[in-house]
């Protein structure tokens, strides 16, 4: 395959994968769908240790960290925390890959506030 010849090994897997940070109700609507497209949940981030056991408990890979899901070559990030996470999440991310594809679930700046601080 012309892919292993340009692409690492190691990185393929993120070609149709995506890193969700947060794992709440909407989680499994989003999971759903996006199995359906045939996009792989690579894994989830969630601080909530009961959503973590959830996630392993549906074969999903649970990271620590954002910088140890970027290490997975995610093709995009679906980001489902709260609102007021937003920015913060979005930023870090791009601190950890400025070119990141990013797709963010609910209203993605709800406030003013949230709006000035992009």
């Amino acid at each position: 395959m012309l892919l292993k010849k340009v692409i690492p090994k190691n990185e393929l897997i993120g070609l149709l994968g995506c890193v969700r940070v947060g794992y709440g109700t909407v989680a499994f609507w989003h999971e759903k769908k996006l199995r359906a497209l045939g996009i792989d949940i690579i894994g989830i981030i969630d601080s909530d240790p009961v959503k973590q056991k959830e996630a392993a408990k549906r074969g999903i890979k649970v990271f620590s960290s954002l910088a140890e899901a970027a290490d997975n070559y995610p093709f995009f990030w679906d980001i489902c925390c709260p609102t007021k996470y937003h920015v913060e999440i979005i930023r870090d991310i791009i601190e950890i890959d400025e070119r990141a594809n990013i797709i963010v679930e609910k209203p993605s700046l709800l406030l003013l506030r949230y709006r000035k601080a992009v």
